[in-house]
């Protein structure tokens, strides 16, 4: 007897497993070709500037800037937004976008309020962390 491996299947090498596989991917597509290892800035800011009350039944924006370090990126990076803190109770996150205007990123937040009252947004009281690739 013998047999006949399937396509993929090696005798020598065990499998490490799909997770291996996309690994390698992933950090294939941080790394592009010729450029060596990406630049990684983390920063926070809060926002917004001046209170902003989200009518009952409406929705409404605030922008939070954050400054990225001079001279850190060649190009615009790929901004991720990770934690969103200080949300009043009763608003709902319905959208996040982030922009970069040369070493400024601007976090809109568009919140809708669901409640039967008028709900204010504090001053400085929302506060958001960012990761910058670049």
């Amino acid at each position: 007897f013998f047999f006949q491996a399937e396509a993929g299947i090696r005798d020598v090498e065990r499998s490490r497993g799909l997770g291996d596989v996309y690994k390698r991917q992933v950090f294939s597509l941080m790394r592009p070709a010729g450029r060596g290892l990406p630049k990684v800035y983390v920063g926070s800011g809060t926002g917004p500037s001046a209170d902003v009350t989200v009518t009952a039944g409406a929705a409404n924006n605030i922008t939070i800037s954050i400054a990225l370090p001079s001279g850190l990126f060649n190009e615009s990076p790929t901004i991720i937004v990770g934690q969103i803190d200080g949300i009043p109770d009763g608003l709902c996150i319905a959208r996040v976008s982030a922009s970069v205007s040369g070493n400024t990123v601007t976090i809109t937040i568009r919140l809708y309020n669901p409640t039967g009252a008028d709900v204010t947004v504090t001053a400085g009281a929302v506060s958001v962390v960012i990761l910058a690739i670049g």
